[in-house]
């Protein structure tokens, strides 16, 4: 393999990463909405 398809393995690898952390954040951030909604829900029982 020479440098020039090494370097493109390694992007696409990053890519790849990148794409995983991306929806991991997705998930994150719809269970932290999820969490606020929930939150908010019980304040308003509480008053």
């Amino acid at each position: 393999m020479d440098k020039r398809e090494e370097l493109l393995k390694k992007a696409e690898i990053l890519e790849n990463k990148i794409k995983e952390e991306e929806k991991r954040i997705e998930n994150i951030t719809a269970n932290i909405q999820e969490m606020k909604k929930k939150l908010q829900e019980l304040r308003l029982m509480l008053n």
